[in-house]
């Protein structure tokens, strides 16, 4: 583990190292790797709704967009290091709108717990969750009543797929995470019908793109373009290929967005 994180920051350095020189003409961009519906890959190409999303907008700001995956701490390490010119997909905290130049909302995510089919616990509060083990994915937070739950067995892993895989292997007794997340990758897996989601979602949240404090006018063009792009239906276009969550539902006013919930 502690190569494959060498290796991960090495071959993170180097794409930095080479981009540098372009961030006039390109804007580097950080992700995590395998988040879908929202960022994926599917054969060579780097896909997904927030993906697309990005692509559209900083195209139309006129840059080159060089999209890099990383572990997502090291993505928010890159944008608060100002490594890169933004990162996504990012929950609105306070702490995170004192870090960095935070742009959007520009769609919901429902922060949910998948368990097995079978499976007989029934979920209304973290309290039902008492002497569980429940899978979590490193440097994500979820929601701040079960983050702070000290009496829930969380078991920590590099990446949601392995939280699947993980409860198909019985050895969890439930995962957290985005519900689009979780259903995708199940179907991926070949495990469609083998889960269930609870019927109380832990949260639902907006998400965001995040710029480094540096680069205030560059958040407040793409803040611009966003706005166009959502009021000209451009943006619900793409998240209509994926899923039926409608721009139309998020918070109209910033205040209102800011969470507790953080990933």
């Amino acid at each position: 583990m502690r190569i494959f994180s060498r290796l991960v920051a090495v071959l993170a350095a180097a794409v930095f190292a080479q981009t540098a020189l372009a961030r006039a003409e390109s804007w580097l961009i950080s992700s995590e790797t395998d988040f879908p519906p929202y960022n994926y890959y599917q054969g060579a190409q780097f896909k997904g709704i927030d993906t697309e999303i990005v692509r559209l907008i900083v195209t139309e700001l006129g840059y080159k967009p060089v999209f890099v995956q990383l572990p997502w701490k090291r993505v928010v390490q890159s944008v608060e290091s100002n490594e890169v010119d933004l990162g996504y997909q990012f929950v609105g905290t306070k702490e995170r709108f004192e870090k960095f130049r935070m742009v959007g909302p520009f769609r919901n995510g429902v922060t949910t717990l998948m368990f097995p089919a079978d499976s007989n616990i029934e979920f209304q509060s973290v309290d039902d969750l008492t002497g569980l083990v429940i899978g979590t994915v490193r440097g994500y937070a979820y929601a701040p009543e079960f983050d702070k739950a000290d009496h829930v067995s969380k078991e920590e892993a590099t990446d949601n797929e392995t939280n699947v895989r993980k409860l198909a292997a019985g050895r969890l007794h439930a995962i957290v995470g985005d519900r689009d997340t979780l259903a995708f990758l199940a179907a991926r897996l070949g495990y469609s019908g083998k889960f269930k989601f609870a019927e109380e979602p832990l949260a639902v949240v907006p998400r965001y793109i995040a710029f480094p404090k540096e680069r205030a006018e560059a958040a407040k063009a793409f803040q611009a373009m966003l706005d166009q792009k959502i009021s000209d239906g451009a943006v619900d276009a793409i998240i209509n290929k994926y899923t039926t969550i409608q721009v139309s539902q998020l918070p109209q006013q910033a205040d209102e967005a800011i969470v507790k919930t953080s990933r």
